[in-house]
């Protein structure tokens, strides 16, 4: 399946998040998932209703973490978004 759909993050963590998503997934899709400015190449491990787990296929750096930390808080870029929203590409 091929498109992209607007998702939410609930959570994440080095390695993975788990989203809330209008339409159904099944587990071993991979995904690009594109959080804040970063994209990150995923495979779902698990799904149920509007919910679904991501596992990233790299952990996210020290870096990339501070990142969406002062973009969650507030007080990082104010050009991008906080990652609360995300768009991933299913293929």
């Amino acid at each position: 399946m091929a498109g992209s759909s607007s998702v939410i993050t609930v959570n994440v963590s080095r390695t993975g998040c788990q989203v809330h998503i209008a339409r159904p997934v099944k587990c071993g899709l991979d995904v690009v998932l594109r959080l804040a400015a970063l994209d990150v190449m995923c495979t779902v491990i698990w799904a149920r209703n509007d919910r679904c787990g991501l596992c990233f296929h790299q952990p996210l750096s020290d870096a990339q973490m501070e990142h969406l930390w002062r973009l969650a808080d507030g007080s990082g870029d104010n050009s991008v978004q906080p990652s609360v929203t995300a768009n991933h590409y299913w293929r």
